[in-house]
């Protein structure tokens, strides 16, 4: 089933002029729960929208009346925001940059694995509208809440002072009570610049002594301000001077409290700060994540010989790939995003490995993982090592089908490192050791191992192979490995 938020009501129109395609997207999406209608034409994807602005549209690019980018242009002209994946034959980068710049939340390529695709490419739409509603509302919240304040500040009388020429006090408003605790007849004779906070003092002095040079002189500043019990309040306030012409006899001072609002602005900065911080890291994760892929495929490449490799290749590629999405996926739907839980990473890695081993049913994998969380830099080469050893028992292990076993588990050793162990029952490996399972396919295996020792290294790990009653791998490895200070 779909997975979305409870906020996330819009509906899917399909725009498809080829109905048999379309008869097909629409059972494919009504089968993995998604609410969904389709049209043949341009023209009717426009009616339709302009009825119900809340769809999302699945859009071919050739239809008999119009392209899927002149029907995105005439819902921008129309004023509508209406978020649409693009489908098309074509598959070059130009043009996927082209329709990523008319702002397509995805580009697929009509094929084989089209109908695979389109549910996991809509769910991910629902997720970034979840999550772009969700800061919505969080900056509406925002907006409210200050204008509460405001509407809160308004309400209060600010606090009124008359300070003469020589900067002592005459007169202070009652509310200065309420504000900061004094009585008014407590500062009432003393310096207005008492109660000012050392550090702001000699900015204070100089702006009252350029407010008394002219007669004219009006001003605004702010300074942390002492109150009775010790503590400090930022205060705003605006001066004029009082003119018995030409004598200044002194200044008219108007001040509020606006701690919290430099509280507010103090902690903005912070969240602007540590937002700035997580998109470096994305951006490099991601760099990070991109080299690992290139090299992964070039590595997978060196053992092509034959049609039939290639295909298990892209499999292969394919589970790698994926494993790592999951990792990602786990990070960014935590709280901590520098650390995976593992007994989630493997579940969902189970949940998506099964069903590509379908060839072998009769298996069955039993994962554990209690308790242990990983940092991004240990999770992404224990996930490919994850997938490495766990698409191999399936493949290699048992050879003319189940039934079997597969058992994964990680826990946190006496010796405050983290053992992963991965075994089955199934035929145990063959001679020499660690080569292959069985007879075929010895050279993709063995490249599979011999990526399982890679990043077993770049984990500053060790590991052994059994082959009693089935094969035992056992991996060790530091939990603070790759960590930066």
């Amino acid at each position: 089933m779909m997975e979305s938020s409870e906020d996330i009501t819009r509906r899917i129109l399909v725009v498809e002029d080829d109905e048999g395609l379309r008869r097909l997207i629409l059972k494919a999406l009504a089968k993995a729960g998604f609410d969904a209608q389709g049209v043949p034409t341009g023209a009717e994807a426009l009616e339709r929208v302009a009825g119900d602005p809340e769809l999302i549209l699945l859009l071919d690019q050739r239809l008999p009346d119009m392209e899927g980018s002149d029907i995105v242009m005439a819902l921008k002209e129309r004023g509508f925001r209406v978020p649409f994946i693009f489908m098309t034959g074509r598959g070059d980068e130009r043009f996927a940059v082209e329709m990523m710049k008319l702002g397509a939340a995805d580009y697929l390529v009509k094929s084989i694995d089209l109908i695979d695709l389109l549910p996991s490419a809509l769910q991910r739409l629902f997720r970034e509208l979840d999550a772009e509603r969700r800061v919505e509302a969080a900056e509406q919240a925002l907006r409210e809440n200050e204008a509460r304040q405001r509407a809160m500040v308004a309400n209060i009388s600010d606090v009124i002072a008359i300070v003469d020429a020589g900067g002592i006090n005459r007169y202070k408003s009652p509310n200065v009570r309420y504000l900061f605790g004094w009585a008014p007849e407590e500062l009432v004779g003393r310096s207005t610049f008492d109660c000012v906070h050392p550090d702001d003092q000699g900015e204070m002095r100089e702006f009252f002594g350029k407010l008394l040079l002219e007669p004219d002189s009006t001003g605004n500043s702010e300074c942390r301000y002492m109150c009775k019990d010790g503590s400090f309040k930022w205060i705003e306030f605006t001066a004029a001077n009082l003119l018995d012409n030409p004598t200044i006899h002194g200044v008219l001072l108007n001040y509020r409290d606006i701690s919290e609002r430099k509280r507010t602005d103090a902690q903005l900065r912070q969240n602007l700060e540590e937002k700035e911080a997580l998109l470096r890291e994305v951006h490099h994760r991601v760099k990070n994540n991109l080299n690992v892929i290139s090299s992964l495929l070039s590595l997978q490449s060196s053992v092509i010989k034959t049609p039939e490799q290639a295909i298990e290749a892209f499999r292969i590629s394919r589970d790698r790939i994926m494993a790592m999405s999951i990792v990602h996926e786990e990070l960014y739907h935590s709280s901590d995003y520098a650390r995976v839980d593992m007994a989630s990473f493997l579940d969902k890695l189970s949940r998506q490995l099964q069903p590509t081993q379908a060839f072998n049913e009769g298996v069955r994998l039993e994962t554990r993982a209690e308790g242990i969380t990983l940092s991004v830099n240990s999770s992404i080469p224990c996930g490919l090592i994850l997938t490495e050893l766990i698409t191999n028992a399936y493949r290699h292990a048992f050879p003319k089908g189940g039934p079997g076993e597969i058992r994964v588990a990680m826990r946190r050793a006496e010796d405050d490192l983290i053992e992963l162990c991965v075994s089955d029952n199934g035929i145990g490996l063959d001679e020499p050791p660690g080569l292959a399972y069985g007879t075929e396919e010895r050279e993709s295996s063995a490249l599979g191992l011999t990526l399982v020792r890679l990043l077993v290294e770049q984990l500053e790990g060790t590991m052994t192979i059994g082959s009693e009653k089935g094969t035992h791998i056992r991996i060790r490895f530091p939990e603070s490995n790759g960590e930066h200070p």
